[in-house]
């Protein structure tokens, strides 16, 4: 196996870190002086060379320049991101252990393991968002499928068949969910191995569609292989024109309050519904302290990570690596979380029985 293009990004982190350290030496601090001198332990909770580390990586220097803290970054990988979120959530509320989570990840797999792993809606201090997933439904360029909101005026003759890794991930939610949300009758074959495996069972004709991150259909976007079909979205992604026609989930001009409207459906329900999938799917990349931290320290650490993350150097240095943001204030997102937690708890009764349908 060939590890060249991993050790060449691996050192591109390191260079970039190394050159941020020296760059922010000195600078204000928020928290006082608390942190002068200390070690903070940030978990990654997967191995190093990935996304969530790459992430950390890039953040780390700029989180010392606004505390006067060392970061020292520790990847926790395993089980699906529960064991590092577990380092995070069981450490002592003093300031000195955060980290990196997948919040759609965590909040799904809450909902659906026994055990739970630790919900990023209510168990954990969140400190802030580095990006937000966004994700859409996408079919072959060639596809005879008409547009989606073409196909629910005139009728589906079928089912639309998505593929699929299988039941629990975020592909599955998102397909499952805005399906029934929008009254669109669909089938599922899982068993693929990734993104780009049930990519490529598109492009063969051997299903009609998938659901994933913008991220992870960009590349078959670009080559002209699929197209949006769906945009699971409170709007449009960007002013991108691949993107135009491309009718998006929530809002008010969003296709669940057209298609409650259009059949005499619940439109406040729809809304709300199609609402909490999108913010459910798209929590995206949070940084996060045990619970229980008081108030002060807290504010001081949301207002570091904050000033971290919106650094002119930061933004820049994001961008030179390739890493897209999209930022929010930890209070802005723990507010948000738990004002869906009631919906999204509710998809779980129709995930559960299309996952023992599909599961199979």
């Amino acid at each position: 196996m060939n590890n060249k293009p991993a050790r060449r990004s691996c050192f591109l982190i390191v260079v970039i870190t190394i050159f941020l350290q020296a760059a922010t030496a000195a600078a204000s601090t928020y928290c006082g002086d608390r942190f002068a001198g200390e070690t903070v332990r940030w978990i990654v909770p997967s191995s190093p060379g990935g996304g969530y580390d790459a992430y950390s990586r890039l953040i780390a220097p700029f989180y010392e320049k606004y505390t006067g803290a060392q970061v020292v970054v520790e990847n926790r990988p395993g089980a699906g991101g529960s064991i590092g979120a577990q380092k995070i959530v069981h450490a002592v509320p003093d300031g000195r252990t955060i980290g990196i989570l997948n919040g759609p990840g965590l909040i799904m797999a809450a909902m659906f393991e026994t055990p739970p792993p630790p919900n990023p809606a209510t168990a954990f201090t969140l400190l802030g968002r580095v990006v937000k997933d966004r994700q859409l439904w996408a079919v072959a360029a060639d596809s005879k499928l008409p547009g989606l909101r073409a196909l629910l005026e005139n009728g589906q003759g079928r089912p639309i068949v998505f593929g699929t890794r299988g039941p629990g991930n975020l592909s599955f939610v998102d397909m499952v969910v805005a399906s029934r949300i929008l009254n669109v009758d669909i089938d599922i074959v899982t068993g693929f191995r990734g993104s780009r495996d049930d990519i490529l069972a598109v492009l063969r004709g051997d299903v009609d569609a998938v659901a994933h991150s913008d991220g992870s259909l960009l590349d078959a976007f670009e080559s002209g292989e699929l197209r949006p079909w769906l945009q699971v979205t409170e709007g449009p992604i960007g002013d991108d024109a691949r993107y135009d026609n491309v009718p998006w989930l929530a809002g008010p001009d969003g296709l669940a309050v057209w298609v409650a409207s259009r059949t005499g459906g619940n439109v406040a329900r729809a809304s709300d519904e199609a609402d909490a999938l999108v913010e459910l799917t798209g929590a995206g990349r949070l940084i996060a302290a045990p619970p229980g931290l008081d108030a002060a320290l807290t504010q001081c650490m949301r207002d570091a990570v904050h000033a971290a993350l919106t650094d002119p150097g930061f933004v820049a240095a994001a961008a030179k690596a390739g890493r897209t943001l999209d930022v929010a204030r930890g209070e802005d997102i723990a507010g948000k979380l738990r004002s869906i937690e009631p919906e999204a708890a509710a998809f779980v009764p129709a995930l559960k029985r299309a996952a023992a349908e599909y599961g199979k």
